[in-house]
């Protein structure tokens, strides 16, 4: 079976993931078209993902391999390049008692001007009484792990007010930097979201504030962004979500979805092929 769907500025949601299967089918296929590169599944004949293929111009770019447990929560995703037989990439998850996301490790092999670099990290998950995320710690292990984010350790908190998030706040530590999103809700859906990133700078011996932009939001995406610093709007939507990628809030987003559903975590690993 195929479905054939063109993606502009929409994605691939995890519901659709694990949609019910024809008993008689052992496998079902998906195929995303994104201009010259297809995303294609494999599932299994109970309906879970087993395989994700990603294809240039009908070549094969990248393969994901996922792995669960006995309660079929994914334990693992393995990513191997091209026809390799060795994966380059892997992903490791560990749950707590309630089957929330406890641990995320992730370990990749970069080529990088002709070198092999290697990129490691640990990510906690903690949560508060209620069962909602309130801090995630990421702890980096390598040389390149640490140059790429600009820190050894980055806190991120949440914070809730009347049981919506309210505010994301990213410690990259005393002389890194710290970036703050406030969101702001019209009718409980988010339609605005403040932000503002200071980086501590040795000259001064101080923080200086080097962002502060104001994404004006549409089902959780930035249809345009003020620069404040600059007083400019820019009104490309493509430009705006690139942006709020870059600035790592769209993750920052993403974490207390797939902190609960790990499940949720394929359509962040899917979103670099939008």
């Amino acid at each position: 079976m195929q479905h054939n769907r063109q993606i502009q500025k929409t994605f691939i949601s995890a519901p659709e993931l694990f949609i019910p299967v024809i008993a008689t089918l052992m496998l079902m296929i998906f195929f995303v078209q994104c201009s010259t590169t297809s995303v294609s599944r494999e599932f299994s004949s109970d309906g879970r993902l087993e395989t994700i293929l990603v294809s240039q111009k009908d070549r094969p770019v990248y393969r994901y391999k996922l792995t669960y447990d006995k309660k079929d929560r994914l334990t693992r995703i393995e990513r191997y390049s091209g026809s390799e037989k060795n994966y380059n990439t892997i992903h490791r998850f560990y749950y707590d008692r309630y089957d929330r996301l406890k641990l995320h490790w992730l370990k990749a092999e970069h080529l990088i001007e002709g070198k092999t670099v290697t990129d490691e990290h640990v990510e906690s998950f903690i949560f508060n009484r209620a069962g909602k995320l309130i801090r995630t710690e990421i702890s980096y292990k390598k040389p390149y792990s640490i140059k790429k984010s600009h820190t050894p350790l980055l806190k991120t908190n949440y914070e809730y007010r009347q049981n919506m998030l309210e505010e994301i706040t990213l410690d990259g530590g005393r002389y890194a930097f710290t970036k703050r999103a406030v969101l702001k809700y019209d009718e409980g859906k988010i339609n605005k979201i403040e932000y503002i990133k200071k980086t501590y700078m040795r000259k001064q011996r101080r923080e200086i504030m080097t962002h502060h932009m104001t994404f004006y939001m549409e089902d959780r995406e930035p249809h345009k962004f003020l620069d404040k610093m600059s007083n400019e709007t820019i009104n490309d939507d493509d430009v705006a979500q690139e942006r709020f990628r870059e600035e790592g809030i769209w993750m920052s987003l993403m974490k207390p979805d797939y902190a609960k559903t790990p499940d949720k975590f394929i359509e962040v690993l899917l979103d670099r092929y939008r």
